[in-house]
């Protein structure tokens, strides 16, 4: 029987940190859909010559493993949505099963000095629409916290949800090894930068 884990890695700077055979940029997910599209074996490693059975089993085995252990697990003190942020988000991602705070419902009005501090007295992630607020944390040069700035239109909506709820899986993945970062999403990208 083939260990997954000795062809099956995740690594936040390789395809958005999914999962992919080890050495290429081919992810778990892309060989699944080729699998369940009715593909052969053979028709997928004629696709993608470098990837071998081994890898094809292994993704497989990846995500029987995944099934068989799956469990949500939200961090419910992970996110804290900005007094601004559309409501829609917050409930959305709340449907999803993210627990989140919500600073119009805790404590609306606070200067953001002090939401900055209710941010790193929890360890929370705000997330916002508010341009002023990444400068503040620009500005006053705040350490030790991790920002989302979500920038978009009525129309980038589906793409700004979609990536948001992609960089949420991600960091809550490896969450352990969070760093401080200023993170801005728009309908285009997800840039990222070290604060």
């Amino acid at each position: 029987m083939i260990d997954y884990r000795d062809r099956i890695e995740a690594n936040p700077k390789i395809m958005l940190g999914k999962p992919v055979v080890k050495g290429t940029r081919i992810t778990v997910e892309l060989i699944l859909n080729k699998i369940a599209g009715g593909y052969e074996f053979k028709e997928i490693l004629e696709m993608y010559p470098h990837i071998t059975f081994d890898d094809i089993l292994a993704a497989i085995g990846y995500a029987a493993a995944m099934v068989e252990t799956e469990e949500v697990i939200v961090s419910p003190d992970m996110i804290i949505a900005d007094e601004g942020l559309n409501g829609n988000i917050v409930r959305e991602l709340r449907s999803e099963g993210y627990h989140m705070e919500w600073i119009q419902e805790i404590a609306p009005g606070i200067p953001d000095e002090q939401v900055i501090q209710l941010v790193k007295e929890r360890n929370q992630i705000p997330l916002t629409e508010d341009k002023d607020f990444g400068e503040w944390v620009h500005s006053h040069r705040v350490k030790g916290l991790t920002v989302i700035f979500l920038r978009y239109k009525k129309t980038d909506y589906p793409t700004i949800i979609l990536f948001l709820k992609k960089l949420l899986a991600e960091i809550l993945e490896f969450q352990s090894e969070r760093e401080n970062e200023f993170i801005t999403i728009n309908r285009n990208k997800v840039r990222r930068r070290k604060i």
